[in-house]
């Protein structure tokens, strides 16, 4: 069988159907012919060899107009608030709009050209972060589970808040009772 050596230039991680591929920007990988004819009609694809010919042409060009490329070029604000949240930067209340995103995103100090205390500070930041993210996964999963569970394992699961469900009520009764405690005492 022969295989095609295609190069994904795009800007996001991406899962074709085509191939069962996850493609990082930059990837080069070899497809059947088939999965290269349908990725090849995407204009994030290209093949290898005229890849690499048209990123060289490219930079040149950048370089002659001597414009340097911000951080926010491009971006939409969601992965204007994800870049932000991964250099620990704060988002002042009520601060949405993509241009004022997109201004705290260029003027933010790299973490070369920070101080030791703005440096233990962004730190700290994305620890919380993290500390929360991690938090509010373990409530989705208990939820995610609680959904699930038959009536004996609600009351059994409710025995670890010291409650007592009433067996009499339904299933779905039982359940957004053993929700609401969850909510309220937190994952168990």
């Amino acid at each position: 069988m022969q295989l095609t050596r295609i190069q994904y230039t795009g800007r996001k991680v991406y899962k074709d159907k085509h191939s069962r591929n996850t493609w990082n920007p930059g990837d080069i990988m070899l497809v059947s012919p088939e999965a290269a004819k349908k990725l090849l009609g995407f204009a994030e694809f290209k093949e290898a060899s005229t890849a690499k010919a048209t990123a060289t042409e490219k930079k040149p060009a950048a370089a002659d107009t001597g414009a340097g490329k911000k951080p926010s070029d491009g971006l939409k604000v969601a992965e204007l608030i994800a870049a932000l949240n991964a250099k620990g930067i704060v988002i002042p209340e009520g601060v949405t709009k993509k241009d004022d995103l997109a201004d705290l995103l260029d003027n933010a100090k790299d973490e070369s050209e920070l101080s030791e205390e703005e440096l233990q500070a962004r730190i700290k930041i994305r620890e919380e972060r993290e500390r929360l993210d991690a938090k509010k996964r373990e409530l989705e999963n208990i939820l995610m589970e609680v959904d699930s569970m038959p009536k004996a394992a609600l009351v059994e699961y409710a025995q670890k808040f010291e409650r007592k469900l009433d067996t009499s009520k339904k299933v779905a009764d039982l359940r957004a009772e053993v929700v609401e405690m969850v909510h309220e005492l937190g994952p168990r």
